[in-house]
């Protein structure tokens, strides 16, 4: 259904955001690199600025309002909860 609930709330994500989300999801506590998130999430190589995954990030984290996706510095993302 593409919907992420939170208390009962439909939480408005873009495509590329719920699929990040579902993606991490899936596979909870596991680390992914940014490019590895690209491949993954976007489907095909990505000659763009890695980045891009930082900005959907902070969007999902100020979206749901709270901080389930931890940063690992200097390696990538992981979800928590």
């Amino acid at each position: 259904r593409y919907e992420v609930r939170k208390d009962g709330r439909i939480i408005d994500l873009t495509v590329r955001e719920f699929e990040l989300l579902k993606y991490l999801s899936a596979q909870k506590g596991q680390v992914f690199s940014r490019e590895t998130l690209l491949e993954k999430v976007w489907g095909y190589e990505y000659y763009g600025d890695t980045r891009v995954i930082d900005a959907h990030m902070k969007n999902i984290r100020k979206k749901i309002k709270e901080d389930y996706i931890k940063t690992i510095k200097g390696v990538g993302y992981v979800l928590e909860k």
